[in-house]
């Protein structure tokens, strides 16, 4: 039941849902990504493609990834 709930608030755009250990150095875009995940319209949800295109493109900006 409070998975249920936490997913609700994230829907409604409350970030306070977020668990702490994820909003900890949470970058603003992450947050939005996470959002995005959990919307009500389907069609408006990120597919997977998309979500790791912003993962890698994250990745590329900081310098992390290792290629």
């Amino acid at each position: 039941m409070e998975r249920v709930s936490v997913i609700g608030s994230l829907r409604d755009g409350r970030d306070a849902a977020l668990p702490m250990a994820l909003t900890t150095g949470l970058n603003a875009w992450m947050r939005q990504l996470v959002f995005r995940m959990v919307a009500w319209d389907a069609d408006a949800r990120p597919s997977a493609v998309e979500v790791l295109d912003e993962l890698d493109a994250d990745q590329w900006a900081s310098g992390s990834l290792d290629r």
